[in-house]
C-alpha cells in the first residue's frame, strides 16, 4: 500500500474514474449546451467520495487495523497529492499504540450494544415489552 500510486492516494482507481467522467464532460462542452451536464461529473466525484466508495471501503474492515489509520494520516484519500511520512520510531509507535486502543475500545462499545439489543429482542419474546428498558433505542 505505500507504492506506486498507492503512496500519493488511497484511491487511485476512484480518482481515475472521476477524471474519466469530467473528461466526458469536456467533451460535451464541445456540443451546443454541452456545458449543463456539468452536475453528472459532479454527481459521480460526490458519490464516490462520501457515499459509496472512498467512506464505504474506510468505515469497514480497514478502520480495524492502526496500520491502516497511521496510513490515513499519510496519504491523501482521492486527489494525489504529496504524501506526509511518519518516521518508524517513538512517534509512530505512539500512533499506533493510541489508534489500536481506539480500535479495542470501538469493538468493545459495539459489543456492548449488541448485547444490549439482544437482550431488548429477548424481553420482546417474552411478552414483557411495557416492563422493557427502551435506552438502548435512545442511545444508537
Amino acid at each position: 500500500m505505500k507504492t506506486g500510486l498507492w503512496r500519493i492516494t488511497r484511491h487511485p482507481n476512484y480518482f481515475g474514474d472521476i477524471l474519466s467522467w469530467w473528461g466526458f464532460y469536456i467533451i460535451d462542452c464541445t456540443l451546443p449546451g454541452g456545458y449543463w451536464t456539468f452536475y453528472s461529473p459532479l454527481f459521480i466525484f460526490l458519490l464516490i467520495r462520501y457515499v459509496s466508495g472512498v467512506r464505504m471501503l474506510e468505515t469497514k474492515k480497514q478502520m480495524k487495523k492502526a496500520e491502516f489509520r497511521v496510513y490515513q494520516m499519510e496519504t491523501n484519500a482521492l486527489i494525489p497529492w504529496i504524501y506526509k511520512v511518519i518516521e518508524e520510531g517513538e512517534e509512530k509507535d505512539k500512533l499506533l499504540a493510541d489508534f489500536q486502543k481506539q480500535i479495542d475500545q470501538e469493538e468493545a462499545e459495539k459489543a456492548a450494544a449488541g448485547e444490549k439489543l439482544a437482550a431488548y429482542l429477548l424481553a420482546d419474546e417474552g411478552g414483557e415489552a411495557e416492563d422493557k428498558d427502551d435506552s438502548f433505542f435512545k442511545t444508537v
